[in-house]
C-alpha cells in the first residue's frame, strides 16, 4: 500500500484537490445563498447561480422511477473503477499526462457522487424529488453560471429562427467542470496517450541491436585478423 501511495499518490492527490475545492464552493453556496439566488462575480457575464441538481450534469436530469437512484450508483462504481484505473494503467506504463488526467476525472467525478450519495441526508431541502429514501438521492449543488453571449437568431435561421439564445447557458460546478476538461484533455492529447508505444523507444532499441551487431562482426573479424 505505501508502494502504491508513493508511486501514485500525486494523481490521488489531485483529485483530492479538486474534491476540496468543489465541495468548499457547494457548501458555502448552500449555507450563504437561497435557492434560485443569483450573485454577480464578474460583470454580468460570470455569475453565482444556486441550483440543485437531479441528473448528471449541466443539468440534465435522469427523469424516471429509481432514475436518481441507479445514477448515484453508477457514480459510485465509476469512482472505484477510476482509482483503480490509475494504478492499472501506471503498472502499464502509459504517458504521465494520462494519468494526471484520470486524476482530474477522479476528482471530479467522486465531487458529484459525495452529493448523490449523502448529501440528501446530511443537507436541509437536498434530497430529490418524490425520493422513496435520502440515502442516495442527493441532488448535486450547481453554481458557476457564465451568459457571456446573449441573441436573437435571424428569420432565416433553420429550427431556431427568431428565437433568443444565450451563451454558456447550462449551471455547472467545480467538479464537472474538472470532468470535462478532462475530456477536452483526451481529446486534443489522444495521439500522445494512445498513440503506439514510443516509436522513439522503438528505434532506440533498434539502433542499440544495430550497434550489438556491429560490435559482434568487428569482434569477430579481429579474432579472425589474430
Amino acid at each position: 500500500m505505501k508502494e502504491i501511495l508513493g508511486k501514485y499518490g500525486k494523481y490521488y492527490l489531485l483529485a483530492l484537490v479538486v474534491i476540496i475545492l468543489d465541495h468548499c464552493l457547494k457548501l458555502w453556496v448552500n449555507f450563504n445563498m437561497e435557492y434560485g439566488e443569483e450573485r454577480n462575480m464578474i460583470g454580468e457575464w460570470a455569475k453565482l447561480h444556486f441550483v440543485l441538481n437531479n441528473g448528471i450534469a449541466y443539468g440534465i436530469e435522469m427523469d424516471f422511477p429509481y432514475g436518481k437512484f441507479i445514477l448515484s450508483l453508477v457514480r459510485t462504481i465509476a469512482v472505484f473503477a477510476i482509482a483503480y484505473l490509475i494504478i492499472y494503467l501506471g503498472k502499464k506504463g502509459v504517458h504521465n499526462g494520462l494519468l494526471w488526467t484520470m486524476g482530474l476525472i477522479l476528482g471530479g467525478a467522486l465531487g458529484n457522487m459525495v452529493d448523490s450519495v449523502f448529501y440528501g441526508i446530511l443537507l436541509e431541502n437536498n434530497v430529490a424529488y418524490n425520493a422513496p429514501f435520502p440515502f442516495f438521492h442527493g441532488r448535486v449543488i450547481d453554481m458557476l453560471y457564465f451568459p457571456i453571449l446573449h441573441g436573437t437568431f435571424p428569420t432565416w435561421f433553420p429550427f431556431w429562427g427568431g428565437e433568443s439564445f444565450e451563451f454558456f447557458k447550462p449551471i455547472f460546478n467545480i467538479a464537472d467542470a474538472a470532468i470535462s476538461l478532462s475530456f477536452f484533455i483526451l481529446l486534443v492529447r489522444q495521439k500522445a496517450f494512445f498513440g503506439h508505444p514510443k516509436k522513439e523507444d522503438s528505434k532506440k532499441e533498434e539502433k542499440s541491436e544495430e550497434k550489438i551487431g556491429e560490435n559482434e562482426t568487428a569482434s569477430t573479424s579481429s579474432e579472425e585478423e589474430k
